[in-house]
């Protein structure tokens, strides 16, 4: 079962929104490469709910 997503956001560990982003895609591409490393949590609506996910930025060389 596919599912659009109605908005993304990534929120930091204090629950700041860094990002939000209102979609009526399937899928959507975040680029995090400007992004602190640390952890991250990514909050996706769709019409059958809300799923929250880790992100884990790692350090690059």
């Amino acid at each position: 079962m596919v599912f659009v997503f109605q908005s993304v956001e990534v929120l930091d560990m204090k629950g700041q929104c860094l990002l939000r982003r209102e979609t009526h895609d399937e899928s959507t591409v975040i680029d995090v490469n400007h992004w602190a490393s640390g952890v991250y949590i990514v909050v996706v609506r769709t019409p059958a709910g809300i799923a929250t996910k880790k992100l884990v930025v790692a350090e690059r060389p």
